[in-house]
């Protein structure tokens, strides 16, 4: 299963590594339940993972194990430290373990992270098996990352899960930065998400100003205040220059903290997944290597810094599958 900030999917993994049975359904997070407090806002997810469970287990009655990828830091000991895009700002710290564990018992369960799992898919791939490290990163409803080191096979995790959260550091540390849905201020994701590019898109639709009033945008919605990412997709792909431009201010963050990474790490690949970036394609990926090519890069010639970034897989599968891949090696471990 894979709990996204805005949708959450399951399927079956089977041992040839197919996804079967695929559903999927709304999350149920804070900004589609506004008046639900926390408490009841995190039972209606136990509720909607543990229904999706049985209803599985009753047609696939030898399953063994759910794998849960999760939008949100989880520690090794199954806590969720917080989960911004599902339950804003509150909710730090859940047992989503503990709390699974007691309704469904008769199973494993293995909570990672969702880019975690997404992170292993991209591992195990031929492709980067001659490579040192690789950097996965999410843009969807927010932003994140996982490292993986090739030699070893394994994502590098801190039993904290405090690493990986490149959509929380603090980027811009002015009064007037945008606040994050974790409650922070100034964080990348509040710069670079998708939710974030629709809140700067509609900020600056609303100034009336004249490139927006000749965009593509413009005579796709009545008024600013209906401004959504379909839309904003929309425009882009129809080279929409006031949209582009405000593109290549969400992915500048990004740059510079590939930077920071790159020559922190000497990471070999950022591989870039989430349905903001994946819709987009080669348009987020292109903005993505001119903001790069603002930055100095220490020891990388500027063909070398435009290698670094390339889209994921736009199959909607990375975390379904990475959690699979996950489970059945934990499993086989188990089992030696």
């Amino acid at each position: 299963m894979d709990i996204g900030g805005t949708h959450f999917r399951s399927g079956i993994f089977t041992e040839d590594k197919k996804i079967l049975g695929l559903e999927k359904f709304n999350t149920p997070n804070f900004i589609n339940n506004p008046s639900i407090s926390i408490k009841n806002l995190q039972e209606l997810l136990i509720k909607a993972i543990t229904e999706t469970v049985k209803k599985n287990q009753e047609k696939y009655r030898d399953i063994n194990s759910v794998g849960l990828s999760f939008a949100g830091p989880v520690t090794k000991s199954g806590i969720v430290r917080s989960a911004a895009t599902i339950w804003g700002k509150h909710g730090h710290n859940y047992p989503i373990y503990r709390r699974l564990k007691k309704e469904i018992s008769n199973i494993r369960w293995i909570i990672v992270n969702d880019i975690t799992a997404a992170t292993e898919r991209y591992g195990q791939m031929n492709k980067y098996k001659s490579m040192d490290f690789i950097c996965v990163v999410t843009i969807s409803s927010g932003v994140g990352n996982k490292i993986f080191d090739i030699s070893n096979r394994k994502t590098i995790l801190d039993r904290m899960s405090v690493g990986g959260e490149l959509g929380h550091i603090q980027y811009n540390l002015s009064k007037s930065s945008p606040r994050c849905d974790c409650g922070g201020k100034g964080h990348v994701s509040s710069f670079s998400s998708g939710r974030a590019m629709e809140r700067l898109t509609i900020e600056t639709a609303k100034k009336k100003n004249k490139s927006y009033e000749e965009s593509i945008l413009r005579t796709l919605v009545e008024k600013p205040e209906n401004i959504n990412n379909k839309l904003i997709i929309q425009a882009l792909k129809m080279s929409d220059k006031f949209t582009l431009d405000i593109l290549n201010v969400a992915t500048f963050p990004i740059a510079y903290s590939i930077n920071y990474l790159s020559g922190a790490v000497g990471i070999n690949r950022f591989i870039f997944i989430g349905g903001f970036a994946l819709n987009l394609g080669d348009i987020y990926i292109n903005s993505l290597k001119k903001s790069l090519n603002k930055i100095a890069f220490f020891h990388r010639t500027r063909k070398e810094v435009t290698e670094l970034v390339e889209l994921g897989i736009n199959d909607d599968m990375d975390c379904l599958i990475g959690v699979g891949l996950l489970s059945q090696k934990q499993y086989a471990e188990t089992r030696q």
